[in-house]
């Protein structure tokens, strides 16, 4: 079985994502320089310092704005362009080759959550059955979706490694449909849903 963790894309195309490169960039580089482990991340993350390399230009130069371990971080994000350096790996290439079980938890509000559901569609597309389950999370909602982790990658774990199938739920893909706030299962994602045109005038 496997669990897949969506990489962090730095690079829409050939477009920078400056702000989310420069938030992970800072956070790095205050857990290189911390022992408080991944905690230490945040503060380095949401910095006021950071405001002032919004206006550094060339963007290439923010880096040396950092300590090190940001500098060398920032360094390979922007040193090819679309991408391609070791902390922008994607693994979209080898998707088809997959060939363990896989079930892909992420949120809504999450910076995963887009190359999340793109590695649910690749491995759709090369006739996988991979399992979905998405609910209402970013990515530090962990007192939130612990609950979720756990329940799913358990009742996961049961059924691919103790032989339990019975541990899976009927409908491949979970969804927290907010508005209702509830949870639904659908056999696939996007569901299955019939179009219809509205118009901003009477009748």
């Amino acid at each position: 079985p496997a669990i897949i963790f969506a990489n962090v894309a730095f690079w829409e195309g050939d477009i920078f994502l400056f702000d989310m490169a420069l938030s992970w960039a800072s956070g790095m580089d205050a857990l290189a320089r911390s022992n408080r482990g991944f905690m230490a991340m945040i503060p380095g993350m949401i910095a006021p310092k950071l405001r002032r390399l919004y206006d550094v230009l060339p963007v290439a130069d923010v880096g040396a704005r950092m300590g090190s371990a940001g500098a060398d971080i920032w360094q390979d994000m922007t040193a090819q362009q679309g991408g391609g350096g070791k902390y922008n790996v994607s693994f979209v290439d080898n998707l088809a080759d997959v060939t363990a079980a896989t079930h892909i938890i992420g949120g809504w509000y999450d910076l995963t959550i887009k190359s999340q559901l793109g590695d649910y569609h690749e491995l759709k597309a090369a006739g996988k059955k991979p399992y979905l389950t998405v609910g209402p999370y970013n990515h530090t909602s962990l007192r939130l979706a612990m609950g979720t982790c756990v329940e799913e990658g358990t009742r996961w774990m049961r059924a691919h490694l103790g032989g339990d199938m019975g541990q899976l739920r009927d409908k491949p893909v979970r969804l927290f449909v907010q508005g209702p706030d509830e949870w639904r299962d659908f056999d696939s994602w996007p569901p299955a849903a019939t179009p219809q045109r509205w118009y901003l005038q009477g009748g």
